[in-house]
């Protein structure tokens, strides 16, 4: 009966531990310049945010993820849409250059798939990079990176600040899920690689 205490115990403090490590990423003093801004998968608010810091912080390009997910197009709602084909749309419709563009991968369906490919654009060119992303997946792609060895200075700029998450339906969703992924990366690694193995 002690064991599945104290395994429950265990249990509770390690949920507690990464749920707050999820919400609390690490305060940034940003560079005033960098090498790339990465823009991971997702919202494509990623993309927006990203064309503004491109003319503020002058990167020598823009790495995009090319993930082939199909969504919907909010510049056109009638159409459907490859996510990093609309991010790619927003880029140039807010006037980033079509060759500081880059794409990565070739259809990254993990966040591991992402940082995985995007290591291999590694150069002596790329060695500060401003990553855009969702405020509460910062803790699990810093744990990728960090598993990777990875020693160029990487920091996060993220799209959404909600100050008090557990008031917000939406927040309490993308961390619970976080949280399941964080897990899975953490039994599995690549659990993309698992489950196509299945």
């Amino acid at each position: 009966m002690a064991f599945f205490g104290l395994v429950s115990l265990s249990v509770i403090a390690f949920s507690v531990f990464v749920i707050h490590e999820i919400t609390n990423p690490n305060s940034t003093k940003y560079l005033q310049q960098y090498d790339a801004i990465v823009v991971l998968s997702g919202n494509p608010e990623r993309a927006v945010v990203a064309s503004k810091l491109f003319y503020d912080k002058s990167p020598k390009v823009i790495f995009l993820s090319k993930e082939k997910k199909v969504m919907k197009n909010y510049l056109n709602p009638l159409e459907s849409i490859e996510t990093y084909k609309l991010m790619y749309k927003i880029l140039l419709k807010n006037n980033v250059p079509k060759d500081k563009i880059i794409l990565f991968g070739t259809d990254n369906t993990s966040t591991f798939d992402e940082i995985n490919n995007l290591i291999k654009f590694d150069s002596k060119d790329y060695n500060t990079y401003l990553i855009v992303s969702n405020k509460y997946h910062i803790f699990r792609i810093n744990q990728i990176f960090h598993n990777y060895k990875h020693t160029n200075k990487i920091h996060y700029y993220f799209t959404n600040n909600t100050q008090k998450w557990w008031k917000d339906k939406y927040s309490i969703k993308v961390i619970i899920l976080e949280y399941f992924k964080t897990i899975l990366y953490y039994i599995f690694g690549d659990f993309s690689a698992y489950q196509s193995a299945l």
